[in-house]
């Protein structure tokens, strides 16, 4: 038997514990049985505070159906089809994490629950009503319910910190080859992407990055140069091979459909994930947890604030997020003096994916790192007021650059939404310092004029 690295019940960096389990050489290579355990064989070597992180940031979310919370929407919330109840939530999510903790099995999960949910009037297959008012409350809960609910989680927990993990490491492993269990269970289109490999920024891992669907037992390895020569390994691509595609959410004939994106991977045959399934969770999960972390600085005292930010925009994550945004990134903080200037009821300001994208086509000269210096020029350039939402902040050096930080009218909003650079010849670059001057005295005056009737 080969072991297997598992965190111990003290889930730390240093401290793991061995368990013995099927050779990992024939898993990763497609054969071998499936373990009950969630220590998953493309997993093996995760270390699990990214995945006990990515299922603990989730919140709570009700529904009837699984359709009712879809596809990226997982990555925040923690559901159950049918669990009318947080407090069930809970109970169910905590049994999660607390498995992630300690490498325990399915079994465990559901020996553990069951007599917690048997108290609470939430075991078996009955409808759950209230006596008092016959307000339908949910699904009753069974061990195939809650094995499903095991599997689907810790699967979903474990490839998205897995991902994070790949980002972390794209620049020696740029190339993630997709892993397939090659047995009696695989769905053959699953199989037929089994050893595939594209490039990490390749459109197919924002769609088809595993899990593919429930029960869906595929992985992801991240492979260098070396390994793709060695082994003779041919790099794929799904530029115009990615179309929409209409599947079931049901197994009634006419039942409703939802849209997923399909990858032809021969002509005339095609890869898809299931319903619901059409989104990477790793990738919508790091957007998630990086909106918490915006929301708990904008709560923090401006310097904590700062520090915060400045970890944040200064990591290599910033520079990924750069090369395919995804969700709002964190670049600066606002002294409440500017913050109230503009209405702002926030102090951190976010680059948002639209605006980047509009930097990128007007600005392309500006490079990750003069984003990573926003903060410098708030900090030591000179602040105009242009608008009742809007500072331009223009730090006047030899690489002198402007800064615009614009806040919603609702003012529950904060966004750079430009960043460039001066003129280098020194008669333009006085000319726009002047503009900026004139825009900002004619807004003062009209202010002025405003508040004094």
């Amino acid at each position: 038997m080969t072991p297997c690295w598992l965190p111990s019940p003290a889930s730390t960096a240093a401290s793991w514990k061995i368990c013995s389990r099927a050779p990992s050489s024939s898993r990763m290579s497609g054969g071998g049985s499936v373990p009950q355990t969630p220590d998953l064989a493309y997993a093996c070597r995760l270390p699990p505070q990214d995945a006990i992180a990515y299922l603990e940031s989730k919140g709570y979310a009700l529904g009837f159906s699984w359709t009712d919370i879809w596809q990226e929407a997982h990555a925040k919330a923690f559901t159950a089809a049918g669990v009318m109840k947080v407090e069930v939530l809970a109970d169910l999510k905590a049994g999660l994490v607390d498995a992630l903790k300690k490498g325990t099995t399915r079994q465990d999960y559901i020996r553990n629950l069951t007599p917690m949910l048997q108290r609470k009037g939430w075991w078996g297959s009955d409808a759950q009503v209230d006596e008092s008012t016959g307000e339908l409350h949910g699904k009753g809960l069974t061990p195939r319910r809650l094995a499903t609910i095991f599997d689907t989680n810790m699967q979903t927990a474990y490839m998205a910190g897995r991902y994070k993990a790949f980002m972390a490491n794209v620049g020696d492993r740029p190339f993630w080859q997709y892993v397939a269990v090659m047995d009696g269970r695989t769905r053959a289109a699953h199989a037929a992407l089994n050893g595939r490999t594209f490039r990490y920024d390749d459109p197919i891992w924002q769609t088809s990055f595993p899990p593919n669907g429930f029960r869906c037992r595929c992985g992801v390895r991240a492979l260098d140069h070396e390994d793709l020569r060695s082994r003779g390994i041919d790099l794929s691509s799904s530029e115009g091979r990615l179309s929409d595609v209409e599947v079931p959410t049901s197994r009634q004939p006419d039942g409703p459909t939802a849209t997923v994106k399909r990858f032809e991977y021969a002509p005339g045959r095609f890869f898809a994930p299931d319903a619901g399934w059409s989104y990477n969770p790793g990738e919508a999960g790091l957007a998630h947890l990086r909106q918490i972390l915006i929301e708990q600085a904008n709560r923090a005292e401006p310097a904590l604030a700062r520090v915060s930010v400045q970890s944040q925009v200064s990591s290599a994550e910033f520079v990924r997020w750069f090369e395919r945004p995804a969700g709002d990134f964190p670049v600066a903080v606002l002294d409440p003096e500017n913050a109230a200037r503009i209405g702002a009821l926030m102090q951190v300001a976010v680059l948002s994916e639209a605006s980047h994208a509009k930097q990128a086509d007007r600005h392309p000269e500006v490079s990750v790192r003069d984003y990573q210096r926003v903060q410098e020029v708030i900090d030591h350039g000179r602040a105009y007021q242009d608008t009742a939402v809007s500072l331009v902040f223009v730090r006047d050096t030899p690489e002198g650059v402007t800064v615009v930080v614009k806040a919603t009218h609702s003012g529950d909003g904060l966004f750079l939404t430009s960043l460039r650079y001066l003129p280098t010849q020194s008669a333009q670059r006085a000319a726009e310092i002047r503009r900026v001057e004139r825009k900002a005295a004619a807004y003062a005056a009209k202010a002025g004029d405003a508040a004094a009737q």
